[in-house]
């Protein structure tokens, strides 16, 4: 008897204290009152009782949406729990725009208060209108992995007014934890987090570090359309933690903004800040920063779209998808600032341009702006790391105070083919107290495009190099269809060769070579005789010079043919340099030249010749068309497979090829000689995201390109 007592006993036991170790409470909230029973103030409070995973529900009775006024700051919340607006009867986020009905409304809380609190790890946050609260709507001051989920911080229940209030109040305060969680890919996941009297998201601690942030697929300083501007007073997404965050993602179709995508616009000051030593090691990627959700019309932030004022982070990437969309910004597209902002990377972005990439929609200052930094690239050498930059107000790329960075790979002024005019409203590179970059380079994909700039200043150029810069590199680009020269030494237009190079300034005011001849034969050598001017003790031996196709105008380098080594033994004299050229050079073809020293200082383009003689070809004997015929592609758009066809006018060694909006090249549907007549071509997109492509045609002297659009 006793022994069934004492078992009896015991067992009671265990069921008293099962509530404290069950593995999940639901507790309901039933009322909009602020506290009480069925209060969300008490659900929290039963919750933070209840060691283990909770959740907090609610069945308010009427149709909604129903506003909860607290009076006081809620509890902190200290244990882990989802709560979760969506259990709401009629609520729903399957679909954007979403139906919210739960809004935490802060009018009635006191100065100072946030949203909620949150200090424990694994804590979800699902469908919840939280807005006019003095502080931050959510503020996470300990814990790891909280996830925020189809949320509408700052706004209204419509997500179409600004509700964000407090001159304190971010949307997203994180102060402390790690792998914390914003949106994501799916569109269910997707939060609304516009109208905040601060920042969006702010991810700031000078206490505790803030790790491993992952922002994807929100709407930040939009409404929930994503067509009209409803502006965080300052940045989108702000971070001065400790890095290794990732905004963005290259899951998304081709040139739309969605899954992973986040559309970070119309805000007070710039689309994403990152600043701070430990703020390292960040991916931005597959965002769209300044337009709206169609990537068609400017939502622009009021300042930069980007702005890096620390070290290691990757602005896109050469990835399919990893490249952002940025453009319609008040400032720079993108601003790298400061001693602490260096091996950052910008690669595979458009700038300036719509989603296709083949439309102006600038950012009213410059593309790209670098401010007193070292050792950044904008660009590579890679299948898709080079960046369209185009129709900005001022300059492409703008450098000012900045060494020792790599420029390379870009198309700065035109798109992805080199053939729309999509110039920037100043010099598509200006380089100003700057010195030891390189623009372009030897290696295979080094050379930037540089065209069809305005430069609306006083001294127009595709490349501007100006005050006490010098030891720029500039190598194997093409310069065409710019306003003015096409490199410009000291900012002051052509500058005449000075007897032996004496003279200094900008690239050490390097002297050009002056050609004396060009002269083709019958079969594949072009022999050129020049001289360079410089002595020796003005210029650090040896010399590089670059040979190139004069454009239209005769007086850029638009084509790059061929180099020379100019020995110190050569100096002030006449060498002669016999090569096969890298493309054909027909009788009358205008040539013209660079020299760079050894210490990288590129003078500006050389006075035009002809070249004489007998056209120099690759392939001797091949026949080359006067022009061919690239069809529209039929249908378009297409699903799975389209037509093409290619009329040739006679035999000809031709490539066509299949580009997405970034300048990627996605298929490959000839390389080789076609004869005359018309061939037909098929472009089969499997595994391909939907999005427009370009379909590029090109022979030694003709190039056609015609759009398609992929629809998934």
């Amino acid at each position: 008897m006793r022994s069934s007592l004492a078992f009896a006993l015991l067992l009671a036991g265990v069921m008293f204290v099962s509530p404290r170790t069950a593995a999940q409470t639901t507790f309901i909230v039933t009322t909009t009152n602020d506290s009480g029973t069925g209060s969300l103030r008490q659900a929290i409070l039963d919750a933070n009782a209840n060691s283990g995973t909770d959740e907090i529900h609610f069945d308010i009775p009427g149709g909604g949406p129903h506003p909860i006024q607290p009076e006081d700051l809620l509890p902190t919340v200290t244990e882990a729990v989802t709560i979760d607006g969506l259990t709401q009867p009629g609520a729903d986020c399957t679909s954007w725009p979403p139906t919210l009905l739960i809004e935490l409304d802060g009018s009635m809380a006191g100065f100072g208060d946030e949203g909620l609190d949150l200090q424990a790890s694994g804590i979800i946050i699902r469908g919840l209108v939280i807005n006019r609260f003095q502080n931050s709507a959510v503020q996470i001051r300990d814990g790891d992995g909280i996830t925020f989920e189809c949320n509408f911080i700052g706004t209204d229940v419509t997500g179409t007014v600004a509700r964000g209030d407090g001159s304190a109040s971010h949307g997203i305060n994180i102060i402390a934890g790690n792998g914390h969680v914003v949106g994501g890919p799916e569109i269910s996941a997707r939060n609304l987090i516009s109208g905040n009297a601060g920042n969006g998201i702010n991810a700031f601690s000078v206490f505790s570090p803030v790790m491993g942030l992952v922002i994807q697929g929100n709407f930040i300083g939009t409404d929930v359309t994503g067509q009209l501007a409803l502006g965080n007073e300052d940045s989108g997404v702000n971070l001065g933690g400790d890095g290794t965050h990732t905004i963005g993602g290259t899951d998304h179709d081709s040139g739309v903004c969605n899954r992973a995508c986040n559309l970070i616009s119309g805000n007070g000051e710039r689309g994403i800040n990152v600043f701070g030593s430990a703020e390292t090691n960040n991916t931005i990627l597959g965002n769209f920063v300044g337009t709206d959700l169609d990537g068609t019309e400017a939502l622009g932030n009021t300042e930069d779209g980007i702005r890096l004022r620390s070290s290691a982070n990757r602005v896109g990437g050469s990835a399919s998808g990893a490249g952002n969309l940025i453009s319609g910004n008040a400032g720079p597209g993108i601003r790298i600032l400061g001693a602490e902002a260096t091996d950052n990377a910008i690669q595979g972005n458009l700038i300036g341009t719509d989603a296709t990439g083949t439309q102006p929609l600038g950012n009213d200052a410059d593309g790209v702006f670098l401010e007193d930094v070292t050792g950044n690239t904008v660009g590579g050498t890679e299948p898709g790391a080079g960046n369209v930059i185009a129709a900005s107000g001022d300059d492409g790329i703008d450098f000012a105070g900045a060494d020792e960075n790599v420029v390379q790979g870009n198309w700065i002024g035109t798109d992805a083919t080199g053939t729309m005019d999509l110039g920037n409203g100043d010099a598509g590179l200006n380089i100003f107290n700057s010195s030891d970059n390189v623009f372009g380079g030897a290696e295979p994909g080094a050379g930037n495009v540089v065209a069809f700039n305005q430069n609306a200043g006083l001294d127009p150029a595709g490349l501007r190099i100006a005050g006490t810069s010098e030891g720029n590199g500039i190598l194997r680009n093409a310069f065409y269809g710019n306003v003015g020269t096409g490199i410009d030494l000291a900012g002051d237009g052509p500058t005449a060769n000075d007897p032996g190079d004496g003279d200094t300034g900008p690239n050490n005011l390097q002297n050009y070579p002056e050609l004396a001849s060009a002269t083709g034969d019958d079969a594949s050598t072009l022999t050129i005789a020049y001289t360079v001017p410089s002595a020796t003790a003005n210029s650090v031996y040896p010399l590089t010079v670059e040979f190139f196709l004069a454009d239209a105008d005769e007086e850029e380098g638009m084509t790059f043919i061929g180099s020379d080594t100019y020995e110190a033994a050569d100096a002030e004299q006449q060498a002669t340099v016999a090569f096969t050229p890298l493309g054909a050079v027909g009788d009358g073809t205008m040539l013209v030249a660079t020299a760079t020293d050894a210490e990288g200082n590129t003078s500006e383009f050389s006075d035009p010749i002809e070249v004489m003689g007998s056209t120099v070809t690759v392939e001797p004997g091949a026949e080359q068309p006067l022009r061919f015929t690239l069809s529209l592609p039929s249908p378009n758009p297409f699903s799975e497979t389209t037509a093409l066809a290619v009329s040739m006018p006679a035999r000809a060694w031709v490539t066509v090829a299949v580009y997405d909006a970034l300048g990627r090249r996605v298929a490959a549907l000839h390389d080789g000689s076609l004869t005359a007549g018309t061939h037909s071509l098929r472009f089969e997109a499997e595994g391909l995201p939907g999005g427009v492509y370009l379909v590029r045609a090109t022979s030694a002297d003709a190039a056609q390109t015609q759009r398609v659009t992929l629809l998934r």
